[in-house]
């Protein structure tokens, strides 16, 4: 009986939990840093060891614990990352890849699934396994406050697991692996239907003059920014005082009084102001990748250079939460500009075309290839000064 009170009383240890994307099966991005994260207990070492190096640092008073791997080269060699807590076994995650890593998002046209696309598409995605591709999937939900984890795992390229993963992500990843010959992760994270508000991060829009009182007002509505948690601090506090108001009152056998009102919030949701960045990119920060690809949906239609505007602050958002304010993203504006009765469209259900569009992008421009022909004005490319390229050939 004593031993169970005993151990009943000894605090339990927690599990070294790395961030997400560190799971079986993940590709690193290759010739840059890599960040690797996580929680455990507080205070105490934790050293991560992959490809021949071993860094080690110390958790902090919430156990949070970050390493930054040195620049590797690009390996198909399946290894293991190891994380080690203190003295106790490492954990171990294997089947881990190094090259090219890619962030592809937007709105309904990036949600778009192979099982959705033209039937030549569909067939060529059936055809077989793409062995250097692996995706990683994104849930498709929402937060007020920024999370730190979000459910999914890597998958390898194959018939079964690409059928409900975004097409034109798929079909980039799968030029880019044929192409460069070296593994690539795609990590797809969109969500039909939405507007780009909710995608921002908010550090995005101090660089955007335009949107100063945007932000103004939005910082002032978001949990985990100064301004809403001094607000909600006096809410709390306030909040103490009527309880102790209302009892006395009820005691008396009086009304209690109204209960404060708490700080006003962004309105959540998909097609409102905040949630998906919150739920579906922050678990993501600041994972090591090359570059973005975005797909604009229907929800900002009619906004016309303010979308522009918008994509600014989206771009130069996640750009500084990545730690990458040179990496390229690529994007693709909505098709027709012209919502009139004599719209045409470019490319109907043609996702798989899209995708080459991008990819060509990213070849000639990220990658260097002299012998690359890019094209076309629904792509466009927003360069490390921030200004729009729309060269189209």
């Amino acid at each position: 009986m004593h031993w169970m009170l005993l151990l009943c009383a000894t605090p339990l240890m927690a599990e070294v939990k790395p961030a997400p994307l560190f799971q079986d099966g993940a590709v690193l991005q290759r010739d840059k840093p890599v960040p690797v994260w996580g929680r455990t207990d507080a205070n105490t070492e934790v050293a991560v060891s992959f490809a021949g190096q071993t860094k080690s640092t110390t958790t902090d008073h919430a156990g949070r614990w970050q390493v930054a791997l040195d620049a590797m080269p690009a390996s198909a060699e399946s290894r293991t990352l190891s994380v080690r807590e203190g003295g106790d076994p490492a954990l171990k995650i294997n089947d881990i890849l190094v090259g090219e890593v890619w962030l592809g998002s937007g709105q309904s046209n990036m949600q778009w699934a192979v099982s959705q696309v033209r039937k030549e598409d569909q067939e060529l995605a059936a055809s077989g396994p793409v062995p250097l591709l692996r995706l990683f999937q994104v849930p498709r939900i929402l937060n007020h406050a920024r999370q730190e984890t979000v459910a999914a795992k890597w998958t390898p390229a194959t018939p079964e697991t690409v059928k409900d993963f975004s097409a034109v992500a798929y079909f980039f990843g799968r030029q880019l692996t044929e192409t460069l010959k070296v593994p690539v992760g795609i990590i797809h994270s969109s969500r039909g239907g939405s507007r780009i508000e909710p995608w921002w991060a908010e550090e995005g829009l101090a660089e955007i003059p335009e949107l100063a009182e945007t932000r103004k007002d939005r910082l002032a509505k978001s949990p985990g920014f100064p301004g809403f948690d001094a607000s909600f601090r006096k809410h709390v506090a306030a909040g103490r005082d009527w309880t102790d108001a209302a009892t006395k009152a009820l005691d008396a056998g009086f009304p209690a009084p109204a209960m404060p009102t708490p700080p006003a919030m962004l309105n959540l949701g998909h097609r409102k102001e905040t949630g998906t960045y919150q739920a579906m990119i922050h678990p993501l920060v600041p994972f090591a990748l090359r570059g973005f690809i975005w797909y604009q949906g229907e929800s900002n239609n009619g906004e016309g250079m303010l979308y522009m505007t918008k994509m600014r602050a989206l771009i130069a958002g996640w750009r500084k939460q990545f730690h990458a304010p040179q990496a390229p993203f690529f994007f693709v504006q909505l098709a027709p500009f012209n919502y009139g009765a004599d719209r045409t469209y470019d490319l109907p259900g043609n996702k798989s075309e899209v995708a080459k569009r991008l990819a060509l992008w990213a070849l000639a421009d990220t990658y260097g290839k002299t012998d690359i022909v890019k094209s076309t004005p629904p792509v466009f490319r927003i360069q490390g000064d921030g200004t729009r390229d729309r060269r189209a050939l």
